[in-house]
């Protein structure tokens, strides 16, 4: 890809799960958001789950080839300055996969690429991941119980990943706390669309929160005792 007009950022939002990520698809989708001076390009999807597969070890090369020649295309066309492809299955990617494959594919965005990701606590993510099994695969298991064997899985152990993010691509990786206090303006789209553009006050015209449960409504309201019921066992 060549003779890109205006040269681009290129924004891969990673997840992590359980950190809003449907609500900030759901906004940059429908554009249920303002910011004077400032506008993305974001895909005629919702979400970018077929390219990040396609970075999967076990995906054969032709996929990434067909995903990454249409994200291509996809980018040529956009006469905005940056542009957002997100999807929590970029999570579940090596780092170096993903820069290999924008050096490889979108050569023209080498250098020019941002990783922006969000944290869970892992008592509010685990109760999260807890009632969300519940939910929709009818878990049995009682959240003790649950508690117990993801900590024996190691299944929340967010350093080591974290940390080999930012050596692959160093300041441009941007963790954020996913955490009301910390939020730009107490909200994950509006501080999404803050870390992405840099400046200039953002207003979101959207409904509630995407996917928000009774269980993450009361994690908002009574954050200090999320996961009474793991006591002893998260940390």
């Amino acid at each position: 890809m060549t003779n890109i007009p205006h040269r681009k950022t290129l924004i891969f939002h990673i997840g992590d799960p359980k950190t809003g990520s449907s609500s900030i698809q759901q906004t940059l989708f429908d554009g249920n958001w303002s910011c004077p001076g400032h506008d993305l390009a974001y895909p005629d999807r919702l979400n970018a789950i077929p390219l990040a597969k396609s970075l999967y070890a076990d995906a054969p090369a032709p996929q990434r080839q067909h995903q990454f020649a249409e994200t291509a295309d996809w980018l040529r066309q956009q006469p905005e300055k940056t542009a957002v492809l997100s999807a929590e299955h970029f999570a579940f990617v090596t780092p170096e996969t993903l820069k290999d494959a924008v050096e490889q594919y979108l050569p023209d965005y080498a250098g020019r690429v941002r990783v922006i990701a969000y944290v869970r606590p892992h008592a509010a993510r685990m109760l999260s991941t807890y009632a969300q099994r519940v939910k929709t695969r009818g878990l049995q298991q009682d959240i003790s119980a649950f508690c117990k064997a993801q900590i024996r899985q190691e299944k929340f152990i967010y350093t080591p990943r974290f940390t080999a993010w930012r050596k692959v691509f160093s300041d441009d990786f941007t963790l954020r706390p996913f955490l009301r206090d910390t939020l730009y303006q107490g909200d994950v789209v509006a501080d999404f669309l803050h870390t992405a553009l840099g400046s200039g006050p953002i207003t979101i015209n959207a409904g509630p929160q995407v996917n928000e449960s009774v269980v993450s409504r009361m994690l908002w309201k009574f954050p200090g005792g999320a996961l009474r019921a793991c006591e002893g066992s998260v940390f």
